[in-house]
């Protein structure tokens, strides 16, 4: 019998090798073609782990190994092995934590997805997800939460990950982290929120709708630009909570003395008619004590402290403001 001719021939032979040779010899073949220097027979190496049975002690030495190969393909395949091989939960997580701070957000990514698929509440684990939350990847950060968002973990194990999101450089993530926050629906949420309240960042969206009537040179096209506030959706976020987060008092009673006024949306229009163009703006703004007191009375107000502070806002400069804390303070201090 001659050597194989062909790159499937070698492929037979290593496929071989590793069916037969390493189970009987106590793996060290599988440790050698670790160290080939085609990283496609590396890949093969990795890829045979699970049909070789190795014990736990051999199979976690050699995912290490290729946990830390200088090709990502392999790096990748060792992520594949970690969940085929036989080796305990908390021993995969320890190499999946040398991962996540792989320089391939790809690989990032890869881990985070495994991470989701073994038992959930280890120490460890959450140690992972917190990472990959303040990761310097958005997609990393957002693959995170969603892998917080299907998990099986409790919800103040879920609030510590998300808290990491919400100190995000990247305000996308920070107010997909809010509003995820305020869906756990639980008291836990709180004091991230409540770090929120301060985050300037905004982001803006745009979005055109264009009219027409058929046959003429008449129409109509409106352009919205969206702004969406990190402090806003936080102060939305724990109205929706309500009683459960009553460590946030504090805080709304500092937003009741804001001044800021955001602006919501900004809406041009253009009309069209027989050659002329006619432009009007609208600009949607609105104070954001407004929702602070909106929030406050989701939550409960809290003795006379908080009444001392609305009665000081019957006399706002915004007639909104005013209404809102009327209409508050006529359910909480009757006679006011």
């Amino acid at each position: 019998m001659g050597f194989p001719d062909s790159v499937a021939g070698w492929a037979f032979l290593v496929c071989a090798a590793f069916a037969f040779a390493p189970r009987l010899a106590g793996m060290p073949e599988a440790a050698a073609w670790l160290e080939d220097p085609d990283f496609r027979v590396r890949i093969k190496a990795v890829r045979a782990l699970g049909e070789l049975e190795p014990s736990p002690e051999a199979a976690l030495s050699l995912l290490r190994e290729a946990a830390g190969d200088r090709h990502p393909s392999v790096r990748e395949e060792a992520i594949d092995a970690l969940l085929r091989v036989r080796i305990g939960p908390e021993d995969a997580l320890s190499v999946l934590s040398e991962l996540i701070g792989d320089p391939y957000a790809s690989i990032r990514k890869k881990v985070i997805a495994a991470v989701n698929r073994l038992p959930p509440g280890s120490p460890k684990a959450l140690e992972i997800l917190r990472a990959a939350a303040g990761d310097r990847d958005p997609a990393v950060c957002e693959s995170a939460m969603e892998a917080v968002a299907k998990s099986r973990l409790k919800a103040e194990k879920r609030a510590s990950v998300l808290a990491r999101a919400v100190s995000s450089p990247f305000v996308e993530v920070r107010l997909k982290a809010v509003r995820a926050l305020a869906s756990l629906d639980h008291g836990s949420a709180a004091a991230p929120l409540i770090q929120a309240l301060t985050d300037p960042g905004e982001r803006v969206s745009t979005s055109i709708m264009t009219t027409s009537k058929p046959n003429s040179q008449e129409g109509e096209e409106k352009t919205t630009k969206s702004h969406e506030w990190v402090s806003l959706e936080a102060v939305e976020a724990l109205k929706k909570l309500g009683p459960k987060a009553r460590d946030a008092r504090p805080a709304l009673r500092g937003l009741l003395a804001d001044r800021r006024v955001l602006l919501l949306a900004r809406v041009t229009t253009r009309r069209y008619s027989g050659g002329k163009v006619a432009v009007e703006e609208t600009l949607i703004v609105k104070p954001l004590r407004l929702f602070a007191v909106q929030a406050l009375e989701s939550i409960g107000v809290e003795a006379a402290q908080d009444i001392a502070l609305l009665r000081g806002m019957l006399t706002d400069d915004e007639e909104e403001v005013r209404n809102a804390v009327r209409a508050l303070l006529r359910r909480v201090a009757p006679g006011e």
